[in-house]
């Protein structure tokens, strides 16, 4: 299997996996944040399959950051606590290390890609891959240990696209 075919299968499963988590939870602004993880899995898909048939393709930067954002923002102002739920938080350890697997496979591969344009957009996908893998580890870090996390001023690491 080449790259552009393994990439598409991968996001392929993200997407899945990612709906699959956002059905299980109930914490709406979660379920939103999972959803929006995979839209960009989906857009992703879509990409390579464009690379695949050699037709332009171009990213379209990510919001799921500024959901994100708002989130904990909101967690923090409300000093909301979550329900601990064992297997959100498995599934959300699956899902970091399939990310980090994604963005270290496409940054591996983009310095290999001749077409420039191609190799732009797998090096912006490998980094919004990077950024889910963030996000994705502070739902962990948030769904393991609440009270410390939002009792925490310290989550303003996470940077805008």
């Amino acid at each position: 299997m080449n790259i552009i075919d393994q990439a598409i299968q991968m996001e392929i499963e993200g997407e899945q996996f990612y709906r699959a988590i956002a059905a299980e939870t109930t914490d709406a602004s979660v379920k939103i944040i999972l959803n929006k993880l995979a839209d960009d899995e989906f857009k992703h898909r879509l990409l390579f399959e464009k690379m695949k048939e050699n037709l332009p393709a171009l990213l379209v930067p990510s919001d799921v950051m500024d959901a994100t954002l708002n989130f904990f923002q909101e967690l923090q102002t409300q000093n909301k606590i979550a329900a601990f739920k064992e297997s959100i938080t498995q599934a959300l350890e699956k899902a970091e290390d399939i990310e980090i697997k994604s963005y270290h496979l496409y940054r591996q591969h983009a310095a290999h890609i001749k077409n420039p344009g191609y190799r732009e957009v797998v090096s912006e996908i490998a980094a919004e891959e990077e950024k889910h893998a963030s996000i994705v580890l502070d739902l962990i870090i948030y769904y393991t240990n609440p009270r410390q996390w939002v009792e925490s001023a310290e989550w303003y690491h996470q940077d805008a696209y």
